[in-house]
């Protein structure tokens, strides 16, 4: 094997150098905003069957990971495909989406049930 020159890594950018340019500013601050505004839901449905629903440790587990399990599934295989497309399409595909694979508050295992009857 004849090695004709050495690889080079491309030169390091600091947060600051990447911020200034304007397409990756915006792509940085739409997934950010995404990404809060996703734990902000999921802080509320965690808070609501906490408090509200007065739910156990398992039905505030089994939401949460009704919330983690299918990005984790569908991640691996869809990585693949996603390197391929336009960022901008499949990120605001995914946030499209996002409501019809992860389940709704509505469907959480305490909803319906009144556990204030057994305090008293």
């Amino acid at each position: 094997m004849v090695w004709i020159g050495r690889a080079r890594s491309p030169a390091s950018a600091s947060m600051k150098a990447m911020l200034r340019q304007r397409a990756f500013r915006t792509l940085w601050i739409a997934q950010f905003v995404s990404i809060f505004g996703d734990f902000i839901a999921l802080f509320g449905v965690i808070s609501l069957i906490t408090f509200r629903l007065h739910g156990t440790a398992v039905d505030v587990t089994s939401v949460v990971i009704a919330y983690i399990l299918p990005p984790a599934l569908i991640g691996p295989f869809s990585g693949v495909l996603v390197d391929r497309w336009n960022v901008k399409r499949v990120m605001i595909a995914s946030d499209l989406c996002a409501p019809c694979w992860r389940p709704p508050s509505s469907s959480s295992p305490t909803c319906g049930r009144s556990r204030s009857s057994s305090l008293h």
